[in-house]
C-alpha cells in the first residue's frame, strides 16, 4: 500500500510541475499561448472591433468642416486608455483572421484619412503619450505639400511629408497606408473629362481602362510609400468611402488585404475568412461628436 501511494504522490508531483511550467510558459510566452488555444481549437470564431475615422486636427477656438479640435482628440484617446482599450494595427487584424492569433480585450482602430500635416504635429504625440496606434491613409501626391492643390492658386491644408512619416513609422506606433497615388481629386479644381473623386470606374471609361488606371495608381503609391518608409503597403481606405465589387476583386489581385469604407457601424471580423477584411466600416468622429456619442462608437454601454 504505502508503494502505490508513493508513487501515487510521485506521479502527483510529476503533473504538477507540467502545470506550473505550463502556466509559466502560457504568462511569458504569448506565442505559445497562442499555439495552445490554436491546438486545443479555443480560437474566438469572430471578433467585433470598432475603426474610428479622423481627418484633419486644429487648435482654432472654432469649429473647422471636416476636422476636430486638439483637445478634443485627446479627450477621447484619454477616454480609451482610462476605459481599457488596446489600438490595434491591421496587421493585428490580419493575423487573427488569417492566423487566429488573438487581440486583445477591447481593441479598436484608429485611422486618420488624406495624411494631414496636423496629424504628425498634433495627433502623434498626442498617440505618444497614450501609447496608441494609428494608420494614416496618405494621398500619393499630395505628401510633403504645404502651399497649393497641384500646379493651381487654390490653397490647400498642409500634408506632412515621407521624413515626418518615417519618423512615426520608427515609433512602431503608426503605419503608413494608401488613400491612393491620385484618386482623390478635387472636382472644382481639376480639368479634363476623366476628373476622379473616388477609386471605382468612371461612366466614361472601359473596365480595361479603369483596371489599367486604377493599378497604375496603386504600384506608384505602394513604391513610394514603401521606399520612405520600409513598411509594406497592403490596407487602403476608399476615397469618399466609395467602392464596388470591380474595385475589391482588382485591389484584392494588387495585393490589398485590407479596405476601408466609411460606413458607421462596428467591423465584425471572422477568422478563416480573408473577406471580412475587405470593405470594413468606420465610425466618422467630428467636432460635434459627444464624448457620450464617442463611447457609443466603440461600444461603452
Amino acid at each position: 500500500m504505502s508503494s502505490v501511494k508513493t508513487r501515487l504522490i510521485a506521479l502527483a508531483a510529476v503533473v504538477l510541475a507540467v502545470l506550473l511550467a505550463l502556466g509559466a510558459a502560457l504568462a511569458l510566452s504569448p506565442d505559445f499561448r497562442w499555439q495552445v488555444t490554436r491546438a486545443l481549437g479555443l480560437i474566438p470564431k469572430e471578433e467585433q472591433v470598432p475603426i474610428l475615422m479622423y481627418h484633419h486636427l486644429h487648435q482654432e477656438d472654432e469649429p473647422v468642416a471636416n476636422a476636430i479640435n486638439a483637445d478634443q482628440f485627446e479627450e477621447e484617446m484619454a477616454f480609451l486608455k482610462e476605459e481599457g482599450y488596446t489600438a490595434v494595427s491591421f496587421q493585428e487584424l490580419i493575423d487573427y483572421v488569417e492566423e487566429g492569433r488573438p487581440l486583445p480585450r477591447k481593441p479598436v482602430c484608429i485611422t486618420f484619412d488624406d495624411g494631414y500635416l496636423s496629424n504628425y504635429e498634433l495627433a502623434y504625440p498626442i498617440l505618444q503619450k497614450y501609447e496608441m496606434k494609428a494608420t494614416i491613409f496618405v494621398i500619393g501626391w499630395s505628401v510633403g505639400v504645404t502651399d497649393y492643390y497641384k500646379d493651381t492658386q487654390y490653397p490647400m491644408t498642409p500634408h506632412f511629408n515621407y521624413e515626418q512619416a518615417k519618423e512615426m513609422v520608427d515609433s512602431g506606433l503608426v503605419s503608413i497606408q494608401t488613400h491612393t497615388y491620385d484618386m482623390h481629386q478635387v472636382e472644382d479644381y481639376e480639368t479634363g473629362d476623366k476628373i476622379r473623386r473616388s477609386a471605382v470606374k468612371l461612366p466614361n471609361e472601359t473596365e480595361e481602362e479603369y483596371a489599367a488606371a486604377l493599378t497604375e495608381d496603386i504600384l506608384r503609391a505602394r513604391s513610394e510609400i514603401e521606399a520612405a518608409t520600409g513598411q509594406p503597403v497592403n490596407v487602403l481606405s476608399y476615397p469618399v468611402g466609395t467602392w464596388d465589387e470591380l474595385s475589391e476583386s482588382l485591389l484584392k489581385d494588387l495585393g490589398i488585404q485590407v479596405t476601408l469604407t466609411t460606413r458607421p457601424e462596428t467591423a465584425t471580423l471572422v477568422y478563416g475568412d480573408p473577406d471580412s477584411l475587405r470593405a470594413l466600416p468606420r465610425y466618422g468622429v467630428g467636432y460635434e461628436t459627444t464624448l457620450e456619442e464617442f463611447a457609443a462608437m466603440v461600444g461603452e454601454k
